[in-house]
């Protein structure tokens, strides 16, 4: 019989030829984790999505041999993507993620978390042709400026998590922009704003009544109410 889902996430020995293996057995495939299994080679990965095109959720995850090569493949060969973690892998640049943007417009999750060497242009490409993203982490993607996430909650209205850690260059532009334009969002991660104001966090959470199902990051939540005891003390004395 075919499989239709496998989890080898972590399987650290696994090589492409083990995994060439399986998936050439098992070309029915939708749903792949191979997360965390760092002897996976772009060649492996070209493999899988020849042999897999009919994938819908793929993790490959903390895979820090992959570059942009490999992901190139899954963008040709698996069109159908509607969940892809790519986070943690380093040597990915904005020329694969354009070109996976551009012919797998049914994501509607996406994690490229510490994958560094992407800039605004990748995110721009996700708003232009994946306008049903739901979830989407970009966290510690230190290149990315309110340019492309306001583009992004301009064209995503379905978003409900959006993960921007670390994200040092975001400023209350897009926390603004944020609050206007997803209406559905109920999760946000904003660790390490370094511009970002207790009134933007105020404006957020009182926009369409997002509170108190809004879950935005503990420590930015803790920073305003903070600033505010310590500004209402201030004016007891």
């Amino acid at each position: 019989s075919q499989l239709t889902s496998l989890n080898v996430g972590a399987c650290m020995e696994l090589t492409d030829s083990g995994f060439t293996a399986v998936t050439r057995r098992h070309t029915r495939l939708s749903q792949l984790d191979v997360s965390e299994c760092g002897n996976l080679t772009n060649a492996g990965l070209a493999d899988i999505a020849q042999t897999c095109p009919l994938l819908t959720s793929l993790s490959v995850r903390q895979c820090d041999g992959l570059s942009d090569e490999g992901l190139l493949a899954v963008a040709r060969h698996c069109t159908g993507l509607t969940a892809l973690n790519v986070g943690q892998c380093p040597e990915l640049t904005d020329r694969s993620l354009r070109q996976l943007a551009e012919r797998c417009t049914r994501l509607t999750a996406l994690d490229v978390c510490w994958c560094e060497q992407l800039s605004d242009a990748s995110v721009l490409a996700l708003a232009g042709s994946c306008p049903n993203l739901t979830s989407l982490n970009v966290s510690d993607c230190a290149a990315l400026t309110d340019i492309s996430i306001i583009a992004l909650v301009t064209s995503c209205t379905r978003l409900q998590s959006l993960d921007v850690i670390g994200c040092a260059r975001l400023t209350d532009r897009s926390i603004l922009a944020i609050s206007q334009r997803c209406p559905q969002l109920n999760s946000l991660g904003v660790w390490g704003f370094n511009q970002l104001t207790s009134g933007a966090v105020s404006t957020l959470s009182s926009s369409h009544a997002v509170f108190p199902t809004q879950a935005v990051d503990q420590s930015v939540v803790s920073e305003s109410s903070d600033s505010k005891s310590s500004s209402n003390s201030s004016e007891e004395q």
